[in-house]
């Protein structure tokens, strides 16, 4: 699997920013740039330098480029493929090898291959699907069927990257008006052809050219689905002999088979398949070299295509083996006064402002573009590229798009058109996703809970949503809530809900648990609130329903029960933190409040309240996070019974003791956690499995009031524990050791955290 998910990396890799509005650059100039080697090609021969793919081990290509330059050889057109393709390109385009050096070694290439959005400015409904209670992958729901995702990686950071990177190329859609021109290939997943990629934003070739089947999903070029152009030509010569070449330089990377020992399953299979068919081609392109031609081959060693933290070693390598042919490449050199007129009629200064007339948004299918026109901070006008992709982002965030692009078009009345164009998901809109808890402490407490949510958006105009999820295990049930915006610029909701769960319980009596109660619920409930888009939300409501808490299990000791509910809640809901499961920063707080009122057909009258807060910092890789948790009631002789009681025990919660091992009629929670950053392998981190692993541990004090078990006094009660976790496709995952009072200490293994609903 390491393999090739490093291969999907490096295939991949090479995008961080927001795919930007294709600013207007001037036409007339760029094609007179264009103009200036093919004057020089009258007195001298035409160069055409080839890159070829490799992943990561293509940043050597920046070397071979710094050599170039430093003994002044003129390139006059430039072909490349994946990895190639985008050095290549981004050269073309005028940015020299020593700011695309500083660059490539700046990017966060994890972050550059996952699609993720930012979690802070998501919605609150969005943040709680990422919450840990549902698995990262999302399915689609249509006529019948599941629909499955074209790939891993959909691209939206990688264009983003790219578009940054190839900036100077805005408004260019004629790569032979970039200042060298350019081509670049790629392979057509229906037909299995070769497809030269010569127009359009640069970006989007870029990101066309290195898309990995499987791990990435196919782009988009001409109504073509375009997959990495290695298959069929992962170094182009005969392409660039056609556009300009009399002499071909070829950067050769070379595609190292896997040793049978590592291939050990499908995935190591498939990656060798490749592999066997880039090497085949490229073998037929080595062979059309003519003598006059010169190849330079880096040797990269152990460097593989997933290696994107060996940047600077890459590079050194490249320059290395262009100096090895520095006898073949001198007789090519330029005087130094017509090369540095050369390089000056390429350069292309950057500007991050650009003119629009009006700006639109390309047609949608299900989302209402009047939504999308509401997140627009952007008016026509000279425009900021910062400003633009940063409501590119939070158009994307809104969950809806599997990537978000712009473009700039001249139309036919003169007028400069910004268009916005959001690509709808495939397997949308409406959505499956499932969940999976474990928990258990290797003693006395193993709970199992799954769960599987079906969503439906866009049911109107205004982006109204039904939710539907069911859950087995310890925490089981059903819920189905339909939210229903009242404007598209979202703010106020109205959301009525249905709710059956049905729960189990301990009871313990000191350190022995003595019974296990069976508790079940079903209400109906609407709720009136306001959203503020990235902040949280507010709401209040009414619910109406029964409750019943029996003995399942063991001594009966409280009273069975069968109840009426009827209650005022509110919700109040602020959430700043950039992960739920293992924060690096922010705050989040949430505060219920139940108000249950004979009034409204309560059995049992009584105040009820839970605040929680949550606060994390990161200084020098080190993350410290702090947490509280306040629960109970008020009023003159508020008594709260015991069905609706507070608990606390199990993993962070008093980590040394077992699962609801307190229980009181208020309770009080404080934990301080630190935790760093394991490195996992990157292949693991780019194919999505996981994102980060992490060492840590935790310092726990509680206490719960009014305890109703006599053997345990309100007092306050300690724990640490000492873990092992990390943050996967399926929710975070813990290995841990939990060490409280009095002997008690638990090991605790905890999947997943599935959550039901109220």
């Amino acid at each position: 699997m390491k393999p090739l998910l490093a291969r999907i990396t490096a295939a991949c890799r090479a995008a961080p920013v927001c795919a930007a509005l294709l600013l207007l650059a001037p036409v007339a100039s760029s094609a007179a740039n264009a103009e200036a080697p093919q004057a020089a090609g009258r007195s001298r021969p035409r160069i055409g330098l080839v890159l070829s793919g490799g992943g990561a081990r293509g940043i050597a290509h920046i070397g071979v480029l710094k050599v170039l330059e430093e003994l002044r050889v003129p390139v006059d057109c430039i072909t490349g493929t994946s990895m190639g393709g985008i050095v290549g390109g981004v050269y073309a385009s005028g940015m020299g090898p020593e700011e695309m050096a500083q660059k490539v070694q700046a990017i966060d290439w994890t972050a550059a291959f996952q699609d993720r959005p930012d979690r802070r400015v998501m919605n609150q409904r969005r943040k709680d699907e990422e919450s840990g209670y549902l698995a990262r992958p999302e399915f689609g729901f249509r006529d019948g069927s599941i629909q499955v995702p074209a790939g891993v990686v959909y691209g939206q950071n990688l264009e983003q990257l790219f578009a940054d990177l190839g900036s100077r190329a805005d408004g260019i859609t004629d790569f032979s008006r970039l200042p060298i021109p350019f081509k670049t290939v790629g392979t057509d997943i229906e037909t299995g052809r070769m497809v030269v990629m010569d127009r359009g934003p640069l970006f989007r070739a870029l990101r066309a050219t290195m898309s990995v089947p499987g791990a990435m999903a196919p782009a988009d070029y001409e109504g073509k689905a375009i997959v990495d152009g290695g298959l069929v030509q992962n170094l182009p010569v005969d392409l660039v002999r056609k556009m300009c070449a009399d002499v071909v330089i070829a950067v050769n990377l070379g595609t190292p088979l896997l040793k049978r020992s590592e291939i050990t399953s499908v995935l190591g299979v498939t990656e060798q398949m490749i592999n066997i068919l880039t090497e085949q081609n490229v073998n037929a392109s080595l062979a059309s070299l003519k003598p006059t031609d010169i190849l330079i081959s880096p040797e990269l060693g152990d460097i593989s295509a997933g290696s994107f933290d060996r940047s600077a070693e890459s590079i050194a390598l490249g320059e290395a083996a262009a100096r090895k042919v520095e006898s073949s490449l001198r007789p090519l050199s330029l005087p130094p006064d017509q090369y540095a007129a050369l390089r000056k009629a390429r350069d292309v200064p950057t500007t991050r402002t650009h003119a629009v007339d009006r700006i639109e948004i390309a047609p949608l299918k299900h989302v209402n573009p009047e939504v999308v026109t509401s997140e627009l901070t952007v008016r026509p006008g000279e425009l900021s590229r910062d400003e633009i992709q940063q409501d590119i982002r939070t158009i994307y965030e809104r969950g809806d798009f599997e990537r978000v692009s712009t473009s700039l078009l001249r139309a036919e009345d003169g007028t400069t058109v910004g268009l916005i164009e959001p690509l709808e998901k495939s397997w949308g809109p409406n959505y499956l996703r499932f969940g999976l808890s474990l928990t258990s402490s290797f003693r006395n407490d193993t709970d199992f809970t799954a769960v599987a949510n079906y969503t439906r958006t866009w049911v109107n105009s205004l982006g109204a949503e039904w939710k539907n999820q069911a859950q087995i295990g310890q925490i089981g049930g059903i819920l189905s809530e339909f939210y229903q915006p009242l404007s598209v610029s979202g703010g106020p909701f109205v959301a009525p809900r249905v709710v059956y769960e049905r729960s189990t319980t301990s009871v313990y009596f000191g350190d022995d648990k003595i019974a296990q109660y069976l508790k079940s619920t079903s209400r109906v409930g609407l709720d009136l609130g306001y959203e503020k888009r990235k902040l949280g939300e507010a709401r209040v409501g009414l619910i109406a329903g029964r409750l019943s808490a029996e003995t399942d299990i063991g001594l009966p000791l409280f009273d069975n029960q069968n109840v009426r509910q009827g209650a005022w809640t509110a919700r109040l809901t602020y959430d700043q933190l950039d992960s739920v499961t293992f924060p690096q920063s922010g705050n989040a707080g949430r505060l219920d409040v139940f108000l249950s009122r004979s009034a409204l057909g309560a059995d049992d009258e009584y105040n009820r309240a839970v605040f929680n807060w949550t606060s994390a910092g990161t200084w020098d890789s080190n993350t410290f996070s702090a947490s509280v948790r306040l629960g109970g009631g008020w009023g003159e002789d508020n008594a709260i019974p015991a069905y609706d009681s507070f608990t606390l025990g199990g993993f962070q919660q008093l980590s040394g003791y077992d699962v609801n091992r307190f229980r009181g009629q208020g309770s009080a929670l404080g934990r301080l956690d630190y935790y760093r950053v394991i490195a996992p392998p990157l292949g693991l981190r780019l194919g999505g499995i996981l994102d980060n692993m992490y060492a840590g541990g935790s310092l726990e004090a509680g206490k719960v009031f009014k305890s109703f078990d006599p053997l345990t006094p309100s007092d306050w009660y300690y724990s640490a524990s000492l873990f092992v976790g990390a943050d996967t496709v399926i929710g975070p995952i813990y290995l841990a050791y939990g060490q409280g009072e009095s002997g008690n200490r638990a090991f605790w293994v905890y999947i997943g955290r599935p959550w039901f609903p109220q």
